[in-house]
């Protein structure tokens, strides 16, 4: 399966989108292990590439470093320890991966401080990732770790990478796959190593879908006493279709991926593009048009409601991470029943969050109550 050179020329528009969606995860991942009290964090970037583009914009390496940069006060306000681990096998892009780094770390002095503070360690590597992940695996499995697999293809995807990552247990990862691949190469035997997935285009032909469903048969091959969830951002250029696998087990991972998503694409949070071809739901009786994937939400969420299947704030919490969306979207729900008087609860907030929900030290659990 041929891979391209994304470093020859400047990122194109879906390269750029991943490495947002990257660089915003990671905003929100520091802050919310280093306040955990977590004496190190690690970031691995596997596929690090060169640092910068051949017009300067700045890859995934750079921008693990500023969001480092960013967080530097709380890392020494929790006396937190950060490694980061660089991984690129191609030489030259190794030797342009170490020059940008340690010349963006010299001119930072937030990241020079930290650095002679002894807590920022940063480890660069010209290895074969196969044999580097299982080298480097007993410290993701052990410390609260981020792992970016920004692979060029799918053959990263197979069980000797995928399935240890689920098994850990304060680790979230992002794999970047080329979903297309599977429908281009479903038949061939180099693919079938790695998968035994075949996708189903839809009835006009299009594959938009692939990238879903290429997670759905992940998670089939998640085993039963991992606690892994998983959820999808696919990635569109022409024809082709790219994709982000979050994986994560612990809620407050998902609530935030979900939040970077839903930031992307406020629209669906699932793509860069309009993955449904406007076909996504029923009509409106009353509009007479076909609703959004929130309004879809919404409506299935109220009748969970008001059917006293969801009858508390943790119970609507899970049920709306489940469903790929952010608290926010259900809040809204809520506090219009309890003003149709449909739905009563204690206070203002109907509380649908993690901090409520499943925070040690701060759960709130709030009970609804049907008003017939």
């Amino acid at each position: 399966m041929p891979g391209r050179d994304l470093h020859a020329q400047p990122f194109t528009e879906e390269t750029l989108a991943k490495l947002r969606i990257f660089e915003n995860y990671t905003q929100e991942w520091i802050p919310t292990f280093v306040m955990s009290g977590y004496e190190r964090i690690c970031i691995f970037d596997f596929f690090a590439g060169t640092g910068y583009d051949k017009v300067g914009v700045s890859g995934s390496p750079i921008r693990i470093l500023e969001q480092i940069e960013k967080n530097s006060s709380i890392l020494f306000e929790k006396n937190t320890k950060v490694s980061v681990y660089f991984n690129e096998f191609a030489i030259e892009k190794y030797e342009s991966l170490l020059q940008a780094c340690e010349s963006y770390i010299e001119k930072s002095l937030a990241l020079t401080t930290l650095k002679s503070a002894g807590k920022l360690n940063i480890l660069y590597y010209n290895r074969d990732f196969a044999e580097l992940f299982q080298e480097l695996l007993p410290i993701i499995k052990s410390e609260a770790s981020l792992v970016f697999l920004d692979q060029n293809g799918i053959k990263f995807i197979g069980d000797d990478f995928f399935i240890p990552l689920t098994y850990t247990q304060k680790t979230d990862f992002l794999y970047f796959i080329a979903s297309s691949y599977a429908n281009r190469f479903k038949e061939t035997d180099e693919f079938k190593k790695y998968l035994d997935f075949k996708p189903t285009p839809d009835e006009y032909g299009s594959c938009n879908n692939i990238h879903n469903e290429l997670v759905e048969y992940l998670k089939q091959r998640i085993p039963p006493l991992s606690g892994v969830k998983l959820y999808p951002f696919s990635i569109k250029k022409g024809r082709n279709i790219y994709g982000i696998v979050f994986g994560s087990s612990h809620p407050r991972g998902v609530e935030k991926f979900l939040r970077t998503a839903w930031k992307e694409n406020p629209e669906n949070g699932e793509a860069n593009f309009d993955i449904h071809n406007d076909e996504l739901g029923t009509i409106d009786l009353f509009e007479g048009r076909k609703l959004s994937k929130i309004e879809l939400f919404q409506s299935k969420f109220e009748k969970e409601v008001l059917n006293g299947r969801i009858r508390n704030n943790q119970q609507a919490f899970d049920f709306t991470l489940d469903k790929g969306h952010i608290p926010q979207h259900a809040t809204d729900v809520m506090k219009r029943l309890k003003k149709e008087n449909m739905v009563s609860y204690p206070g203002i907030s109907p509380k649908i969050s993690y901090d409520f929900c499943h925070k040690k030290n701060s759960i709130e659990i709030v009970e609804y109550r049907l008003i017939k």
